[in-house]
């Protein structure tokens, strides 16, 4: 019980942070979008894509191998320090991506999305690389050195904090505008994020050519795996781009953004619970384990009819919130939500396949949605449009969960 109870408490600030985020997420969409027409936040919509995607590239999944290497040098120094060299490497590699895309970005953006003024977007993405590779990998150190809390504000909190304030002091009227002043946020929290970092990582560059060769192995495996992932997250919006106007994809962002909100309560749960999953399937408890799984997925499951219904039954008035053009989302939300009601209704099954050690059952899993989303999005976006893309993604989603619980009761239970 009193371990139980010291878990939950070190995760309230955590889960807090989460909340705070979630909340700030939303407010500012709701404030970049009374400021910017739709079209215009369409344009701002598809450039923050391409940035995840290049960085999520520039990364090399050094972001996610770094939590596991700083973990282990919180109770054993004499650990490598991989830190410097993690921000090194992804450091050279984002200055090759970002020259690379500074040449061709402008001509290549508008040739594949015919939109001229995606194009003019081009330079401000290629250097948004450099500070959104660096939060990654100085969160990651942070949640590795047990610092949970400052990762999460550096993770997302900060940027959203200080590009909402700076949105109502310049009232942005342009994609370009807004860029601009998300690229100032990013910059000041990846300053303020390796100050941090700097003082819990004395500076070391570790050249032995063992430790490198693991460090690397580790990282592009998961690399993989996050590519695999964006895949299966935005595949349909990029796609969705090319098809369609700007107008378009910035209300089917919206739309995606707010039945995102949905899973919210799955993270928070699983932010508690998923260590204690890991320990009873290590100890062997499959039976105690078992009913903890499903007492959270019957509060789950009463939580995604719940919010289904209200989302469905008021999709509406829920985007009119950031503007009258936005409402004509409200059946491209409708059927994202039922995508996310089996997210729910499932309960913990993906993490549950990470924690017990399935993680190449989850790979295999994501693969093979990847396929499904990028064969699904070829054929139904280039006729149905945004349509088309929230079926596509209301696919992949509700596919990804009911194939990761059907291995939890093949693998996991039957153990």
């Amino acid at each position: 019980m009193n371990s139980k109870i010291a878990l939950f408490q070190k995760s309230i600030l955590p889960l807090a942070i989460k909340v705070a985020t979630a909340a700030l997420g939303l407010t500012f969409n709701y404030v970049a979008t009374r400021h910017l027409s739709a079209h215009e936040f369409g344009l701002f919509s598809i450039s923050q894509l391409l940035i995840i995607i290049l960085a999520t590239f520039c990364k090399l999944g050094l972001d996610t191998a770094i939590i596991k290497l700083s973990a282990l040098r919180v109770n054993n120094k004499e650990q490598p320090n991989n830190y410097y060299t993690a921000v090194l490497i992804s450091f050279s590699i984002s200055i090759l991506v970002s020259y690379i895309f500074y040449l061709i970005g402008e001509s290549t953006l508008t040739y594949i999305f015919n939109k001229a003024e995606l194009g003019s977007l081009s330079s401000y993405i290629a250097v948004m690389i450099f500070p959104t590779v660096f939060l990654a990998i100085n969160s990651g150190m942070l949640r590795g050195a047990q610092r949970a809390s400052l990762s999460l504000v550096f993770n997302g909190l900060f940027t959203l904090t200080l590009s909402t304030l700076l949105i109502l002091i310049n009232s942005p009227h342009s994609a370009l505008a807004l860029i601009k002043l998300v690229f100032v946020s990013n910059c000041i929290a990846c300053c303020l994020s390796f100050l941090v970092c700097f003082k819990l990582e004395s500076f070391f560059l570790n050249t032995n050519k063992k430790q490198l060769k693991s460090l690397l192995n580790t990282s592009i495996s998961l690399w993989i795996v996050s590519i695999v992932a964006i895949t299966i997250q935005q595949f349909s919006t990029l796609i969705l781009a090319k098809y369609t106007n700007a107008s378009d994809v910035g209300i089917y962002y919206i739309a995606l953004k707010v039945s995102l909100l949905m899973p919210f309560f799955l993270i928070a749960i699983n932010a508690v619970n998923a260590p204690k999953f890991a320990q009873l399937y290590a100890s062997g408890e499959i039976q105690e384990l078992r009913s903890l799984v499903k007492s959270i997925q019957m509060l789950l499951i009463g939580i995604a009819i719940s919010s289904s219904i209200i989302v469905i039954v008021f999709a509406d008035f829920i985007l009119n919130i950031f503007g009258p053009t936005y409402n004509q989302g409200a059946l491209w939300l409708q059927i994202l939500v039922l995508g996310q009601f089996i997210n729910l209704s499932t309960g913990s099954a993906v993490n549950l396949l990470i924690m017990t050690g399935h993680e190449k059952q989850h790979r295999n899993n994501c693969l093979i949605i990847a396929l499904l989303t990028i064969a699904l999005g070829l054929i139904l976006i280039p006729k149905y449009q945004a349509l088309g893309a929230a079926i596509t993604t209301a696919i992949a989603i509700a596919s990804q969960n009911l194939l990761s619980y059907y291995f939890v009761n093949k693998k996991v239970y039957n153990t």
